[in-house]
């Protein structure tokens, strides 16, 4: 049922933990997006609101998650299949009416209009949207950003959406300022995949990452994510089909970088230390499998003696063949789960899983959304 308390739950998106340098590549739509910003707050004239447009899974969302929570804002999100649902009234027009001045009420803030090209299908059965919306367009002058003497659209930067603009009325589309934000690139794509196994780790190289960036052609950045979650799956289902165990001995603290201290917000460097220090510790181990009595407490080369090493090497379980020196017949379910190694994505698993995934995006759906970048006067901004 419609309420302002319940359509501001509805609309406002979490912001914490989330900033630009968390937005992999893209560079150029950063720039592109702060200098808006950052216009609307200093110039005299009026600027026009914004209309990012790219493919789906390309990362729109999350870069005004980023932008919002850099610039210390509300994020509040719609779209006309939002405006369905029971937080908004039954009449479409007066759903983009409490859309707007829900955003006014709890400024600063930036109001994100997913979807804009929805509205000239969904909204073709409400009369009136169309006069509420132009009449809502119209108003908002950018220049009034954090101005309280500007006006009641002061402080809501209006930033709307759309994976198909061409099937937006042209005459809208001229009230916008367009960003285009294209698939990644080949060094974004590489930026990807490294995010996306912060919290996995993984022991490729650099020149492997690259491999990899080549393969991902097309990709979009949702892509790279499904590909990276279907390879760590794979050491998973190692883990859960062996019929071997055998036990190595890895460093204790590589298990205490893993667990984020309570009351701690996780940044890159955390995230890039954690990945540096798993791969380090897949290293480790592969010595370890190698020969494992080098590291013995029994056996250590040093006649005996304790030493510092020693005391930070735990001892844990990884799935092997039955020819395998100490290999025993267990299953996991015979083990405790704190003693199982977490496996590492390999080069091999990355390759498994790319000869199963393809782009989300048709060839001639990209050359659809570059013709409209070309024709509209906005290039590609990866």
């Amino acid at each position: 049922m419609y309420s302002e308390s319940n359509l501001l739950s509805e609309m406002c998106m979490d912001t914490i933990n989330v900033t630009l340098k968390h937005a992999c590549g893209y560079s150029d739509v950063k720039k592109s997006l702060c200098e808006s910003l950052q216009t609307s707050a200093w110039a005299d004239s009026s600027q026009k609101p914004i209309l990012l447009f790219g493919h789906p899974g390309v990362g729109k969302t999350f870069l005004l998650r980023a932008l919002a929570a850099e610039v210390k804002v509300k994020l509040l999100v719609s779209s006309p299949y939002a405006m369905r649902g029971p937080a908004y009234p039954k009449d479409f027009s007066d759903s983009l009416k409490v859309m707007f001045s829900t955003a006014r009420a709890n400024r600063p803030c930036i109001l994100n209009f997913e979807d804009l090209h929805v509205l000239w299908n969904d909204g073709e059965d409400q009369p009136g949207w169309r006069e509420e919306f132009l009449s809502q367009l119209q108003q908002f002058r950018a220049s009034q950003w954090l101005d309280s003497s500007a006006g009641e659209n002061s402080g809501v930067t209006f930033i709307a959406s759309s994976t198909s603009p061409w099937l937006i009325d042209p005459k809208i589309i001229k009230m916008f300022k367009l960003i285009y934000v294209d698939l990644p690139g080949k060094e974004t794509r590489r930026d990807l995949i490294r995010f996306n196994l912060r919290d996995t780790g993984h022991n490729m190289t650099d020149d492997e990452l690259n491999e990899l960036s080549e393969k991902t052609a097309g990709f979009t950045g949702s892509d790279i994510c499904c590909l990276v979650k279907d390879a760590a799956m794979q050491g998973i289902r190692n883990i859960t089909n062996a019929k071997f165990f055998k036990k190595i001995l890895v460093p204790r603290e590589i298990d205490k970088i893993a667990e984020e201290p309570e009351g701690t917000n996780s940044t890159q460097n955390e995230a890039d230390t954690s990945t540096d220090a798993a791969v380090a510790a897949a290293a480790f181990s592969l010595e370890t499998q190698n020969d494992p009595s080098q590291y013995s407490p029994h056996n250590s080369g040093r006649e005996g003696k304790n030493t510092d090493q020693d005391l930070c090497l735990v001892e844990k379980f990884v799935p092997c063949q039955e020819t395998d020196e100490g290999a025993s017949q267990i299953s996991m379910w015979d083990l405790d789960p704190n003693m199982i190694q977490e496996p590492q994505v390999t080069f091999e698993n990355m390759e498994a899983a790319l000869a199963r995934t393809k782009p989300s995006v048709a060839a001639q759906e990209v050359d659809r959304m570059v013709h409209f970048a070309r024709n509209s006067g906005t290039g590609s901004l990866n």
